[in-house]
C-alpha cells in the first residue's frame, strides 16, 4: 500500500517530468503569501536564467508591454475578484534581449477564501510570438493581395470604356450605317460585360455567386440603358441558385443579347410593352426565358444567316451544353 508521502512523492516527480517535458511556462501564484513560482520554462522562454528575476507578481507586470499591461491586469484581477474562474489573455512580454515576445497567458482559480476572493491561482505561459508573427505576415499579404486586385479592376474597367468609346466614334464616323450600327452594338456588348464585371467584383466572391444576388439589378441595368425603358414595365423573377462563375458570365451576356434584341426591336414608335425575363430550376439544368409582348419575330428565311447576337447566344449556350427555342405568338420568347 502506497503511504500518503509516498503518494505525494509520486505526484511531485510526475509534475517535474511534465514541466521539463514541455517548454510552455507554468506560474503558481499564493494570493495569501504574495509570492508566485516560476518554472524554469517560464524563465528560459523570455530568455532569462532560472530565478533570475523575483517570485512576485510585479515580476511578470514589469515586462508586460506597456500597450497590454493594463487589458491583461484587468482580466487577471476579474478572476482574483470571482468575477470569472478562468481566462486566457495574449499579450507582449520584455525578454532579457530587448525583444518583446507574444504570450498567450491561461490561468484559473483553485482556492477561494469565504469572501469569494481567489486564494490561489494557477496557470501556463505559451510563447506564440511566430503564431503572431505568421498571422501578420498573412495579413499583409492579404491587404496586398487586396490592393492589387482593385488596382488591377480599375485598369480592366478603364480598358474596357477606352474600347467601348473608341468603337462609338469608330461608328459615329462612318457612313455605313449597318457598319456604323454593328460598332453601336458591339460597343454596347462591351457595356454590359464591364457592368456585370464590375459587379462581380464588387460581390467578392471568385468561386461561385447566386444568381438572385447579380441579376435582378443587372438586368434592370440593361433595360434601363435603353430611351424607351420608361415605356416599358419589367418583371423579373430570378430563383436562387448558385452557379460557377464562368457560367454566370456566359449566361449574364446571354440575357443581355436577348433583352437587348427585345428592347430594340418588340417595342418601336415608344409603343407600351411588356418583357418577363425569367430564371429557374428545371431537373438538372437552367431554364433561363426572356418574353415580350411585341409584334413577333419575322419569319426566318431559308438559307439565311441568323444576326450575330443569336449566333453568340447559340454559341455561349453551347458552351453550357445547352439549347436555344423561339416560341413565336403575340410576341416573342427565346428560351435557353
Amino acid at each position: 500500500m502506497i503511504m500518503d508521502d509516498e503518494r505525494v512523492d509520486t505526484y511531485t516527480e510526475r509534475f517535474r517530468l511534465a514541466m521539463e517535458a514541455t517548454s510552455d511556462g507554468i506560474w503558481d501564484w499564493n494570493l495569501l503569501t504574495g509570492t508566485v513560482y516560476y518554472s524554469p520554462a517560464y524563465y528560459h522562454m523570455l530568455g532569462y536564467d532560472s530565478n533570475e528575476f523575483a517570485d512576485r507578481p510585479a515580476a511578470w507586470m514589469d515586462l508586460i508591454h506597456p500597450e497590454d499591461r493594463e487589458r491583461t491586469i484587468a482580466i487577471n484581477k476579474e478572476c482574483i475578484e470571482g468575477r470569472r474562474q478562468s481566462f486566457h489573455v495574449e499579450f507582449r512580454m520584455l525578454a532579457k534581449d530587448g525583444e518583446w515576445r507574444w504570450i498567450l497567458g491561461r490561468g484559473c482559480s483553485i482556492t477561494r477564501g469565504t469572501d469569494g476572493r481567489s486564494t490561489r491561482m494557477v496557470g501556463t505561459h505559451v510563447d506564440i510570438t511566430e503564431r503572431r508573427l505568421t498571422e501578420e505576415r498573412i495579413r499583409r499579404l492579404l491587404a496586398e493581395k487586396d490592393l492589387i486586385l482593385r488596382e488591377v479592376h480599375h485598369r480592366i474597367k478603364n480598358n474596357l470604356n477606352t474600347v467601348r468609346s473608341m468603337l462609338r466614334l469608330q461608328s459615329a464616323s462612318l457612313e455605313d450605317e449597318v457598319a456604323g450600327s454593328a460598332l453601336t452594338m458591339a460597343a454596347e456588348r462591351i457595356h454590359a460585360i464591364a457592368a456585370l464585371y464590375d459587379r462581380l467584383y464588387l460581390l467578392g466572391h471568385y468561386d461561385s455567386v447566386s444568381s438572385s444576388e447579380l441579376l435582378p439589378e443587372l438586368i434592370r441595368e440593361i433595360v434601363d440603358g435603353y430611351p424607351q425603358a420608361s415605356h416599358v414595365a419589367l418583371t423579373v423573377r430570378i430563383e436562387e441558385i448558385c452557379i460557377t462563375q464562368r457560367n454566370i458570365m456566359n449566361l449574364a451576356i446571354i440575357i443581355n443579347e436577348l433583352i437587348s434584341n427585345a428592347m430594340k426591336y418588340a417595342f418601336p414608335d415608344q409603343r407600351q410593352g411588356h418583357l418577363a425575363v425569367t430564371l429557374k430550376r428545371s431537373e438538372e439544368s437552367l431554364l433561363v426565358t426572356v418574353e415580350d409582348n411585341g409584334p413577333g419575330m419575322g419569319p426566318h428565311r431559308e438559307g439565311e444567316r441568323e444576326g450575330f447576337g443569336l449566333l453568340l447566344v447559340r454559341s455561349l449556350a453551347e458552351q453550357m451544353q445547352g439549347t436555344v427555342e423561339f416560341a413565336k405568338t403575340s410576341g416573342t420568347s427565346k428560351t435557353y
